[in-house]
C-alpha cells in the first residue's frame, strides 16, 4: 500500500487530496482518490487521514484473500514519505500535537499492535500514490513507476 496527499492545491477549498494505491506482485490492482472532508492544518494531519483510509482499505483486502483460502504471511508493507507520519504511528502514544485526530491514531495503533501493516519509509519521487496528487510529465511517469500502461 502506497499513500499520498496533496496540501491545500485546490484554490477554491484548500482541501488535501487522498491517495492510496494497492498493488500485489508490483501490479497496482486498486487504488482510492478523493478530497479529504475538511481542511487540514498540517501536512501531518492529511497524511495520518491519508494513512488511516489506505489501512481501512488493507484491511478489507486482507479478509477478501483470506476467505479465498490464503494465508497471511505478515504485516502487509506501507510505504509512506511523511517520517512525522510514521513516527507518529510507531510511537504509539498520542500527543497534543495529535489531539484532534486521537481517534484514527488509536486505531492505526491497535492495527499496528495487531501486525496488520508494517510502515516503510518511502522517498516522495518514489511513491507510487504520488503520481494521483501531482502533476508528473510523461518522463517520470514511465521512468519512476511504470504501473500502468496507458502512455
Amino acid at each position: 500500500m502506497y499513500t499520498n496527499t496533496n496540501l491545500a492545491k485546490d484554490m477554491t477549498t484548500r482541501r488535501p487530496v487522498t491517495s492510496v494505491v494497492h498493488e500485489y506482485n508490483e501490479v497496482v490492482f486498486a487504488w482510492k482518490i478523493v478530497k479529504q472532508a475538511g481542511v487540514a492544518l498540517h501536512t501531518n494531519g492529511s497524511e495520518i487521514r491519508a494513512f488511516f483510509t489506505g489501512v481501512k482499505r488493507t484491511k478489507i483486502i486482507r479478509r477478501c484473500v483470506v476467505s479465498l483460502g490464503r494465508t497471511s504471511k505478515g504485516p502487509t508493507p506501507s510505504y509512506e514519505d511523511n517520517d512525522a507520519t510514521i513516527h507518529q504511528i510507531q510511537a504509539n502514544k498520542l500527543t497534543p500535537k495529535i489531539k484532534h485526530l486521537d481517534i484514527m491514531m488509536t486505531w492505526l495503533h491497535e492495527q499496528d499492535a495487531y501486525k496488520i501493516f508494517v510502515t516503510i519509509y518511502c522517498r516522495t519521487d518514489l511513491n507510487k500514490s504520488d503520481m494521483n496528487t501531482k502533476a508528473h510529465g510523461r518522463v517520470d511517469i514511465t521512468n519512476k513507476t511504470l504501473m500502468l500502461n496507458w502512455i
